[in-house]
This record gives structure tokens, C-alpha cells and sequence, in this order.
């Protein structure tokens, strides 16, 4: 799986502007961070998404 394809599974799991797709763009971009670590990032956010609690900006 290419890093576009990763990035692209985690917009469609929270949308473009959620904080865990700003943060895997970042981790992205750091040529240290392997292949295989985003994807393992990618396969757990896929196996037990983050859910905010919507009252929380209230």
C-alpha cells in the first residue's frame, strides 16, 4: 500500500480536517517513519477509530 493510499483510508475514516489525519500527514512526511509503521498506524485506527464525544465542544 503506497503512503497515498494509507492517507487516503484515514480521510475516509475521519475526513480531511480531523487531528488523527493532520497528525498521520505529519508522520508521513518524515522520511524516518517507515512504510510499515503507517500502515500498522493505519490498520489500528481502521480496527478501533478515535470517537469524540460531540459535547465535548459545547
Amino acid at each position: 500500500m503506497t503512503r497515498e493510499e494509507m492517507l487516503t483510508r484515514m480521510i475516509r475514516l475521519y475526513g480531511f480536517e480531523h487531528k488523527a489525519v493532520i497528525q498521520f500527514g505529519w508522520l508521513m512526511a518524515r522520511p524516518q517513519i517507515s512504510d510499515e509503521t503507517l500502515e500498522t498506524v493505519v490498520k489500528c485506527h481502521e480496527e478501533h477509530p478515535l470517537w469524540e464525544d460531540e459535547d465535548e465542544d459545547e
